[in-house]
């Protein structure tokens, strides 16, 4: 290392000591975020750049649907879902995402959708579909980590 003084030190990096500081130095996480010491973390290589991008892209193929969908959509969801705690840990979290999905948002710009409810009226729908077509496939579906699975 050399000093702005003109000094010079030779020094080692100890790789596993900063990695651990960003997830177990509450100081670190409070003042970075957990979001950049994860992106410090990969910066780093210290967890394997290539497990990293491998993850990172398994999230974002459990996020493709039939339809399909661009890129920059799956990248955003798959970021979102990579970052965040799971929902049950951040209800209030959770609460705000439903009231800016149900009411919008006028200062981002963002509509309200239309009512998630699933309407038919003539009644076609009632002995073909439990909630809604979306819903009962979901439930249908087996669950992504079928070994960490805890049923209630």
């Amino acid at each position: 290392m050399s000093f702005s003084s003109g000094t010079g030190v030779d020094a080692r990096l100890d790789e596993e000591f900063i990695t651990s500081t960003f997830y177990i130095n509450d100081e670190v996480v409070e003042s970075l975020g957990q979001e950049m010491c994860i992106a410090l973390d990969a910066a780093l290589a210290t967890s394997g750049c290539e497990a990293i991008v491998e993850g990172f892209y398994s999230v974002v193929s459990a996020h493709k649907k039939s339809g399909g969908q661009s890129n920059q959509s799956l990248c955003h969801r798959a970021i979102v879902d990579w970052c965040l705690p799971h929902p049950i840990r951040c209800p209030e979290t959770v609460k705000e995402i439903a009231r800016i999905y149900t009411e919008g948002n006028e200062k981002h710009q963002l509509k309200k959708h239309r009512a998630q409810f699933f309407t038919d009226a003539r009644g076609r729908a009632t002995s073909t579909v439990s909630i809604s077509k979306v819903v009962d496939r979901i439930a249908r579906e087996t669950p992504r980590c079928p070994h960490v699975l805890k049923e209630i």
